[in-house]
């Protein structure tokens, strides 16, 4: 029975879960030890840098679109609500299993500062300031006395009710655009990025909420109150603070995207058009995926993720959202050509034998290489296309997946490998089966890029 993966997001936490577990046992089992591991690390770091390449394919264009005024107090409201936050910080003894937390906090608060003073780059300031206030929930509780929890658990409730019913005055309301012809082309695309950041804060993040408070629920209730539970009920609501956190921004967002919603020429049959042309290429495409292809470990994993998005969006299709159908259905097929292409590349998933091919330092780096040159030349499309008026939230949707969830993954290994200078056979397998593929898709969004903008122009 095949397995779905309706979300690409979810990548991260089940496939590469697996990774970080499998390079944590290795260094001691040392399977594959390559004399060269040094020479390999310092040629890596040489042809990639110190730094990992930093793109921002969604929050610039959101700041700078219809409603920057209100991206501009949103800044300045979440910089205030930080600082307010760190005023309410203490001092309790907890804070001792947070070090490396609390060194972070105070490096970020000082770069939020030092941006507020500059006060020439909103985004740079608002960057910080949601970093500090997702750092700081979690780290506050830590930094209470125990008997000052019960007030911020009954905090924490009061956000998430808030949250929840906002999520639910969002979905309505994108059905209202969905169903109304009178929204013009451009803006329907965008409603594919609010359709996901809302799906992704009711089925992910919510659900993380729900777990963290249970479990300080439960911690709660133990007769036993030792050191041990009391650092435990902390990092319960933390975390639930933390993720909280990330929802409220992710939600206030939609909500300024939303009213930016223009209304223009548009109609059923325009949308229909593009849905079924997407719908039609992505069903092709997955029937394609032939046997050989599923029976190897890449070749399997791509197909279900392809076969995931397809599922998920016939389901969105059914519940009236089909401008993230749209963007379902193109990463269906995106999955579909790569499975093709690449099922055999490498070859490590079936953990249990070690199929994993020898994967070359100079094929990483040219497939990294050639990914940044990708994600460069993407960019600079979007950025003429924003100077036309065409800010295409759904393609930069696409490209966020690949830019976070496959390359950033892929680079993070890299760089791991650099500072280990082990287990290069299996760390360079990981890297190439997240980086590898990366060019290739990003080539075929720049053709629906293309025919999107060519279509935009006839409106």
């Amino acid at each position: 029975m095949v397995k779905n993966f309706p979300d690409p997001y979810k990548r991260y936490f089940s496939l590469i879960s697996i990774f970080f577990i499998l390079i944590l046992i290795l260094p001691s089992c040392n399977i594959h030890k390559n004399n060269d591991e040094p020479g390999i690390a310092n040629s890596i770091k040489t042809k990639i840098g110190n730094n990992p390449p930093k793109f921002d394919f969604i929050n610039k264009v959101v700041m700078a679109e219809n409603n920057s005024d209100k991206m501009i107090q949103k800044a300045k409201k979440d910089y205030l609500q930080a600082l307010n936050l760190l005023k309410r910080m203490g001092n309790d003894k907890k804070l001792l299993y947070l070090t490396d937390q609390n060194k972070n906090l105070e490096q970020v608060t000082q770069k939020m500062k030092d941006a507020a003073e500059r006060n020439d780059n909103w985004i740079e300031t608002w960057e910080y300031a949601k970093e500090v206030l997702v750092d700081g929930y979690y780290v506050l509780p830590f930094s209470l006395s125990d008997n000052e929890l019960p007030s911020l658990y009954g905090e924490a409730l009061d956000i998430y009710k808030t949250l929840t019913y906002e999520v639910e005055r969002l979905s309505q309301k994108i059905l209202e655009y969905e169903n109304n012809n009178k929204i013009n082309f451009e803006s329907w695309l965008n409603l594919s990025y609010v359709e996901d950041t809302i799906e992704n804060v009711r089925t992910n993040l919510f659900k993380q909420v729900e777990q963290f408070l249970s479990e300080y629920e439960k911690l709660s209730q133990e007769s036993v109150k030792d050191e041990k539970t009391q650092v435990q009920r902390a990092r319960a609501l933390g975390s639930a603070l933390l993720v909280l956190q990330m929802a409220k921004n992710q939600i206030e967002c939609s909500k300024i995207i939303m009213d930016s919603i223009k209304i223009g020429q548009h109609s059923e049959e325009d949308k229909r058009e593009i849905l079924n042309l997407y719908k039609e290429r992505a069903g092709k495409a997955v029937e394609s995926i032939s046997n050989e292809i599923k029976s190897k470990s890449w070749g399997e994993e791509l197909y279900k993720y392809s076969l995931g998005n397809y599922d998920t969006a016939k389901k969105l299709e059914k519940n009236n959202f089909y401008s993230l159908a749209l963007v379902k259905y193109q990463l269906s097929y995106i999955f579909a050509t790569l499975s093709k292409d690449w099922m055999e590349y490498p070859d490590i998933i079936h953990y249990g034998d070690l199929k994993a091919n020898d994967v070359s330092a100079e094929s990483i780096i040219r497939s990294w290489n050639d990914s940044v040159k990708e994600f460069e030349e993407i960019d600079k499309k979007l950025v003429q296309y924003e100077k036309e008026g065409k800010v295409f939230l759904n393609i930069r949707l696409v490209i966020e997946i690949f830019y976070k969830s496959w390359f950033n993954v892929g680079d993070g290994y890299l760089r791991r490998f650099i500072e280990t200078q082990s287990n290069w056979r299996e760390i360079g397998n990981i890297a190439y089966m997240n980086i590898g593929p990366v060019p290739f898709a990003l080539k075929m969004i720049k053709e629906d890029l293309k025919s999107l903008s060519t279509k935009l122009d006839d409106y």
